[in-house]
């Protein structure tokens, strides 16, 4: 009698743990379904042929290389989707970025800094020269499991975008 109990009890717990990855995986699956509705949405907005794009973490990048115009799609923490739209006649450079922190382990007189990985961005500077756009592939909350990955995936679209930017006009 006493096995049974203790079958049933087992059963019932694999069946919860179950039940709670299921449901985990479905509001996965729904998140990545708001966000892909939400890229469509502002592709067809600003009327744009999507020829590429990638999904990274809560974000979703698009390249239209005919208009020659990236679409930007991220998660706010309010869980809203904000699009930036880049033209890339106005980018004067887009590069592959780290952006390092450091950390400061103490106060005392031998205390130590060390350098942190905060992210790796693809960063576009605008021909005006003040301001840049950075477009997060990794960052310290992501697995380290992942930051070559991520990195390459970078580096590939550096790749993508780099021949459709705008030569500099050179004095002569």
């Amino acid at each position: 009698m006493s096995t049974i109990i203790v079958a049933l009890i087992a059963l019932t717990g694999v069946v919860i743990i179950l039940l709670v990855l299921l449901n985990g995986k479905k509001r996965s699956r729904g998140r990545l379904n708001e966000l892909l509705r939400s890229f469509s949405d502002s592709a067809i907005k600003n009327n744009l042929s999507i020829s590429g794009q990638e999904v990274i973490n809560d974000s979703m990048i698009g390249l239209d290389a005919v208009n020659r115009k990236l679409l930007v799609v991220n998660k706010t923490k309010d869980n809203l989707f904000d699009n930036v739209v880049i033209d890339l006649t106005e980018v004067e450079q887009c590069k592959v970025a780290s952006v390092s922190g450091v950390i400061d382990y103490g106060s005392s007189k031998n205390s130590k800094l060390d350098q942190l990985l905060e992210k790796i961005v693809l960063r576009f500077s605008f021909n005006s020269g003040n301001r840049s756009y950075d477009f997060p592939f990794y960052t310290y909350n992501d697995s380290l499991y992942q930051l070559q990955d991520l990195q390459a995936k970078a580096k590939q679209w550096e790749a993508y975008i780099k021949p459709l930017l705008t030569p500099a006009i050179s004095n002569r």
